[in-house]
């Protein structure tokens, strides 16, 4: 069998696995497929990224989802065929009949525009680990569900929850393409599930959603209308509400979670961006979550992804509802927040000044609740060390520094 059967074998045999597993992936990219006749075969989901499809058929074909960056798709028949949702940057559709073929969602890139200026509808991407919390995770679903931008992906990695019936089934009752269910054969934690999702994402924006949290409508619409902001600065993040109960009437009863605009002296002693934020997916790609590290986890990704595309930049609107006190496990055992902090500043400390080292330092003794010896509080007394030092012997003494 010559290699033009042997791919269009594949490509055959691709096509019956997507109808019984929608979900299927297949990686045929940089191939040539020139001349090939694809008339109606179900191709989603595939990366033929780079290839050459010039003067095929590719009528009734079913590319969505597809990565197709870079590909060579001039002089095809395309009538009926869809590209939903596919990754089309760098296309060559000269001489095809695209007015005839179904184009929603596709991320393209405008004429005479930077790599990263898209067209107003790119695919956002969008990673939830859970873990044991199946009615908060059905929340979170319906959250997404109820965006005003509806081009997006959603991966739920579920790290082997012993209780996650109901959550399957609801997300198959749903039979939304897409949603990606994945169940873990063992737990990992929570970095690691997020890594999975993160490297499996297709979307060209990406974004995170806890599954004890939930955003409002206009989440993704928000980022949208700043994306171009990510041609300078690394990633967007915007304000939050906070909910101390199980629940809420009207986002105007919620306690408003203000954030600061970015300073790098302020970034440098805590983490001002909470636990979310918009970026392209390539740069969350390569920076991905430190698996070793057992809290700040966030802090750290951020942080990292700020020094080494730039600034973020922070948008004034409020999108997401953090629940404080849901009542339910965390994800993240207190008993590990210091571990993890302590190793977040020997990570890092060689970046940051006096004054935020000493910032650092003394966040760890207020993690551990232990009390500084007068020595040591000199050793770290600054302004506002003094400050939360007062504090932490008030009636502030729960508040978060």
């Amino acid at each position: 069998m010559n290699s033009k059967k042997a791919i269009q074998a594949k490509l055959l045999k691709y096509h019956k696995n997507i109808l019984l597993n929608p979900h299927h992936r297949s990686d045929i990219s940089g191939v040539d497929l020139r001349f090939m006749d694809l008339r109606r075969l179900k191709l989603r989901n595939i990366n033929l990224s780079g290839c050459d499809l010039s003067f095929s058929d590719l009528r009734g074909a079913d590319f969505s989802y597809a990565s197709l960056a870079g590909a060579n798709l001039s002089h095809c028949k395309t009538e009926g065929a869809i590209f939903s949702h596919a990754d089309c940057t760098g296309v060559d559709f000269s001489g095809s009949d695209v007015p005839d073929a179904r184009f929603t969602g596709v991320l393209i890139e405008r004429e005479n525009a930077d790599t990263d200026t898209l067209l107003a509808r790119p695919l956002i991407s969008v990673y939830m680990p859970t873990w044991n919390r199946e009615a908060l995770t059905i929340r979170a679903i319906q959250s997404v569900l109820k965006q005003d931008y509806e081009y997006w992906e959603l991966i739920i990695i579920d790290d082997f929850s012993s209780s996650f019936e109901k959550l399957q089934t609801y997300i198959a009752n749903l039979n939304d393409p897409r949603i990606t269910y994945i169940r873990n054969e063992f737990n990992s934690g929570a970095c690691a599930v997020r890594n999975q999702a993160i490297r499996m994402a297709r979307g060209y924006l990406i974004t995170g959603l806890d599954d004890d949290d939930e955003w409002l409508p206009t989440r993704l619409s928000s980022f949208l209308a700043c994306q171009h902001k990510l041609q300078q600065h690394g990633f967007l993040y915007a304000n939050d509400y906070l909910c101390d109960s199980t629940g809420y009437h009207h986002p105007d009863e919620l306690q408003v979670y203000p954030k600061p605009v970015y300073k790098k002296s302020l970034f440098d002693k805590r983490n001002i961006i909470g636990n979310q934020m918009l970026t392209l997916t390539s740069r969350m790609q390569q920076v991905l979550f430190d698996e070793r590290l057992t809290a700040a986890q966030d802090y750290d990704a951020f942080y990292r992804l700020a020094e080494t595309f730039g600034d973020p930049f922070k948008l004034d609107a409020i999108t997401q509802v953090l629940y404080v006190n849901h009542g339910e496990v965390r994800i993240t055992c207190s008993g590990r927040k210091f571990a993890g902090y302590l190793d977040f500043y020997r990570k890092h400390k060689a970046k940051l000044d006096a004054s935020s080292k000493k910032y650092q330092l003394f966040t760890l003794y207020y993690i551990r609740n232990k009390k500084m010896r007068p020595q040591t509080l000199m050793k770290l007394m600054t302004l506002r060390n003094l400050k939360r030092y007062l504090m932490m012997y008030s009636s502030f003494r729960n508040r978060k520094f």
